[in-house]
């Protein structure tokens, strides 16, 4: 859709809006090992391709990182958040990123800060043709919009996919996923996209996993508590500066005008350029997580920590929303 009108394009067998979301699990693309997780809402416009950060499930990603499922994954079958999904007419699918042989924790994404050991790239270019197309499943109709958005690790393919796959989405996002480095023009991978698509970045100023934290204006890293141990599966645990990325990159690939200034609030300093479709929020005091945790990965450094000052509670609006709410308009 375009300046909030409806999108067409919604296969006959899903345009009625009877009020239901179906959950759908363990899905496969041929040629693919991914298995992915998907809600759709009966009233469904759009569907958003989030992944999961690095080390986690697609199950975590919906409940913990989008808040599209409203149970613990361990609960049994999911119980997805009915009225919001409807409310947004947007479907959600969670794929399940892989792994290195003999490092079944770090499952993940090839985006040069990680390495899953498949070509994620080939795979996220499949699953939006098939979801363009309404070939992923019988009962899940073809989309004449699709989006990619992740958290952390999830985050930074999606920014590897808008530098090297940009017509492939309409839109892509990224919470606490700032690029890797290699797509500085110093990299080994400079981003340079042939076209423009709608970027929406948000980022903590006080994320102790990519080193944020009384940094914003220096070079940020994984910190060495994640980076232990990471051998062949972090190959370079170095981050590009979400600022410097959206001045230097994706402002000048949308709009001949440079990046104007950011606008305050109490909670967030936020840039908005070429009419708002390069958008890239600081939330002020909020660390890596999405929603509070109380045993996540390298938060502040250490193994296990807790994470009360999740970017959802220090910004006062959920990210799922600011997800929605910008794919909704661009």
């Amino acid at each position: 859709m375009t300046n909030g009108e409806p999108d067409a394009g919604l296969a006959p067998d899903a345009a009625s809006a009877d009020g239901t979301v179906r959950v759908q699990t363990d899905l496969a693309l041929p040629g693919f090992p991914h298995a992915l997780d998907v809600y759709l809402p009966s009233n469904a416009e759009r569907v958003v391709i989030f992944l999961h950060g690095g080390g986690g499930t697609k199950e975590m990603a919906a409940y913990r990182e989008s808040g599209v499922r409203l149970d613990e994954p361990s609960n049994g079958e999911p119980k997805p958040d009915t009225a919001w999904l409807l409310s947004t007419r947007t479907a959600w699918v969670f794929p399940q990123g892989q792994h290195l042989a003999g490092h079944p924790l770090a499952k993940t994404w090839s985006n040069y800060l990680m390495t899953s050991g498949v070509d994620d790239v080939a795979f996220l270019k499949a699953m939006a043709q098939a979801l363009r197309s309404g070939t992923l499943a019988p009962s899940i109709p073809g989309f004449t919009r699709v989006y990619l958005a992740g958290h952390s690790n999830g985050g930074v393919m999606a920014a590897r996919m808008w530098c090297e796959s940009p017509t492939t989405f309409d839109g892509y996002g990224a919470l606490s996923g700032p690029p890797s480095v290699e797509l500085l023009p110093s990299g080994a991978h400079p981003c340079a996209p042939q076209v423009g698509r709608p970027y929406i970045a948000i980022i903590g100023d006080s994320d102790t996993v990519l080193g944020t934290k009384d940094n914003w204006d220096g070079a940020w890293a994984v910190n060495e508590c994640l980076q232990a141990g990471g051998g062949a599966t972090m190959p370079n645990p170095n981050l590009a500066n979400e600022e410097t990325f959206h001045r230097n990159f994706r402002v000048p690939a949308l709009c001949p005008t440079p990046a104007g200034a950011p606008t305050n609030s109490a909670t967030t300093t936020t840039w908005s350029d070429c009419g708002g479709k390069v958008t890239l929020i600081r939330v002020t005091g909020a660390d890596h997580c999405v929603t509070v945790t109380s045993n996540d990965a390298c938060v502040g450094g250490l193994a296990g920590g807790g994470c009360t000052n999740a970017l959802d509670v220090m910004c006062g609006v959920r990210m799922r929303d600011l997800l929605a709410q910008f794919f909704t308009v661009n």
